[in-house]
């Protein structure tokens, strides 16, 4: 989840909204065809809140966001977390010819 983290760090230190946006695909760029999967797999369940808030407001570098703005942006970037993992089950079962559970 680094490379999502350092775009999107750059894209905010920009004010560059359209790339903040970017970091929220539901498709991985051609240029890294396994970031929805390296995503997903950098966390777990019961550590992807927590492991988020460490990235958000307390390894951003080199600019700080206010508590509030940090803790919306980890309930976004949670949110997305989830969604990819729905994506990747959908996917998977779309390989195999099966259902989601």
């Amino acid at each position: 989840m680094d490379a999502v983290f350092e775009d999107f760090r750059k894209a905010y230190e920009k004010g560059n909204g359209y790339d903040v946006s970017m970091t929220l695909l539901p498709v991985a760029p051609a240029s890294d065809p396994d970031r929805l999967y390296n995503i997903f797999r950098s966390t777990n369940f019961s550590q992807a809140q927590s492991d988020l808030k460490n990235k958000i407001l307390y390894n951003s570098s080199p600019f700080k966001l206010s508590r509030e703005e940090g803790n919306g942006w980890v309930e976004v970037y949670y949110a997305y977390w989830k969604a990819v993992g729905e994506i990747l089950s959908a996917e998977e079962a779309a390989k195999t010819n099966s259902k989601v559970c």
